[in-house]
């Protein structure tokens, strides 16, 4: 598999770091992408209403996939994985709407033709229309696991805060999964000096630039700012993923 190129950046993206931008200049960043405020929570607040203001919707797809956790391969995890996210972009930037639940639960996967997408985005229940209203919800939106810890301090929800719960599902899975029955997790941590699962050990490269592409600098502290240029996240979380399959076999 041909790897693409990493995503070139801009210029029209880029701005001059000023005395207004001490998080840029603390990473080091003479020119820097510029990057968008978050709005306030977008929470109704729990003394709004004497219940929740839901509405129930089903959706009907056919074939119905798997659960993320019933991957065949580290491949199709992968690629699953990169759909998801290319789902998603497509969710914000042609219908307008922000997920706010990213999690195990809510990407499925199944066999395609080879070209086709493995991975599917599900479970739009909390999900936000941009510009819009807040949605009626009275309590934090997502799955405690992967929320970002900016959106459990009740900071605004940005796109960026769904791309980073998609970082946390990728390291909850190598981590979680990818044991053999029976083994001793600890055990096979001990040995393979690290937290992931053996059959995840080939993936550390992929989770690093991940963080990277996420976080910047490791040295410093963490860039938690949502970039206006959208691609440099989207795009740079799905060549990790698609490094990382060029290096694996056909399983």
């Amino acid at each position: 598999m041909e790897v693409p190129p990493y995503p070139s950046r801009s210029d029209d993206t880029q701005v001059v770091a000023t005395s207004a931008d001490p998080d840029a200049r603390e990473h080091g960043l003479e020119n820097v992408h510029s990057v968008e405020k978050p709005e306030t929570d977008s929470l109704a607040g729990c003394g709004s209403e004497a219940y929740g203001n839901r509405i129930h919707c089903c959706f009907v797809v056919s074939p119905a996939g798997r659960p993320l956790h019933a991957y065949r391969s580290v491949r199709e995890l992968l690629e699953a994985l990169g759909d998801a996210i290319a789902s998603h972009r497509a969710l914000l930037e042609n219908g307008k709407i922000l997920h706010q639940d990213i999690s195990e639960n809510n990407i499925i996967t199944d066999h395609a033709a080879e070209g086709d997408s493995k991975g599917r985005l599900i479970d739009l229940d909390l999900a936000k229309k941009l510009d819009s209203m807040p949605s009626g919800a009275s309590n934090r939106t997502g799955t405690m696991q992967f929320m970002t810890i900016e959106v459990l301090q009740g900071k605004g929800h940005t796109y960026r805060h769904d791309v980073e719960s998609f970082f946390y599902v990728f390291i909850w899975m190598c981590i979680r999964y990818g044991h053999k029955e029976g083994s001793d997790r600890l055990e096979a941590a001990k040995a393979n000096e690290s937290e992931f699962a053996p059959e995840f050990c080939g993936l550390k490269a992929p989770a690093e630039e991940s963080r990277n592409t996420l976080f910047r600098n490791r040295d410093l502290s963490p860039f938690t700012e949502t970039y206006k240029d959208r691609s440099i996240m989207y795009d740079g979380m799905i060549y990790a993923y698609n490094r990382a399959i060029s290096t694996l076999g056909q399983k």
